[in-house]
């Protein structure tokens, strides 16, 4: 299914919400930084509830329960927001790696983040699930690292097939 992981992408995705991220940053940091830039993309129930700091503290509550650093160097954090309308997807490549909890104790520089409404559980796996598939392979997260703006990086992951 060849084109399926770029075009789903490419909807949750926008070149907004992608950051290179040049100095260290914590990862809670790291977090709230995605939320603000994440915020034009969300859709809430109630938009003025939404704020980059209530995102963020979903996000890492989430965490708390369980890491979501999946090895080689990679994390997909993501929660799942009551009100929220719609699902969205940042990433954050960072130049000097955190960090953190991985399976493989690789510190982390790539980093995608999703958020969507608790009402639509089958997207949230579906691009979980996607995401995951794309880090699993080397080729995908060397042309990930190598880009050296979100332009770059835009270009790259639409590009990426499923395979």
């Amino acid at each position: 299914m060849a084109g399926g992981l770029n075009t789903m992408l490419q909807e949750f995705l926008k070149i907004d919400s992608i950051l290179v991220v040049g100095e260290t940053r914590t990862f809670e940091t790291l977090i709230k930084e995605l939320c603000l830039a994440m915020l034009p993309a969300l859709r809430a129930a109630e938009p003025e509830k939404l704020s980059g700091e209530a995102l963020a503290k979903a996000v890492l509550h989430r965490e708390q329960a369980a890491s979501t650093a999946v090895g080689f160097g990679c994390a997909i954090p993501h929660a799942a927001v009551a009100s929220l309308a719609g699902t969205a997807v940042g990433m954050a490549l960072l130049k000097k790696p955190l960090a953190m909890a991985t399976p493989d104790s690789e510190k982390v520089d790539i980093v995608f983040l999703m958020l969507g409404p608790v009402s639509d559980a089958r997207t949230h796996l579906k691009l979980l699930s996607k995401i995951a598939r794309v880090l699993h392979s080397q080729d995908a997260r060397e042309k990930i690292r190598a880009c050296k703006d979100p332009k770059q990086v835009w270009e790259v992951v639409s590009g990426l097939d499923e395979d």
